[in-house]
């Protein structure tokens, strides 16, 4: 029927409106050459947290650790 139609595609619409953003950054710089960072990303009224390790090398920064929970 269209009202199941047309609360479907809002429902819909809802979801896709929620985008995820940074609520909170933290960057630490153990080294000249080490790079550690934390985040909480918030989509909703749900947060998660996200954690990386960047090391320098040559010419390039590299991820070697990343953990999201």
């Amino acid at each position: 029927s269209t009202i199941n139609a047309v609360g479907f595609f809002s429902r819909a619409v809802m979801k896709i409106s929620l985008r995820p953003f940074v609520r909170s950054l933290r960057i630490d710089t153990t080294s000249e050459k080490i790079v550690e960072a934390t985040a909480v990303i918030q989509k909703g009224k749900r947060g998660r947290g996200m954690g990386l390790r960047l090391e320098a090398e040559k010419d390039r920064w590299r991820c070697t650790q990343l953990l999201v929970a």
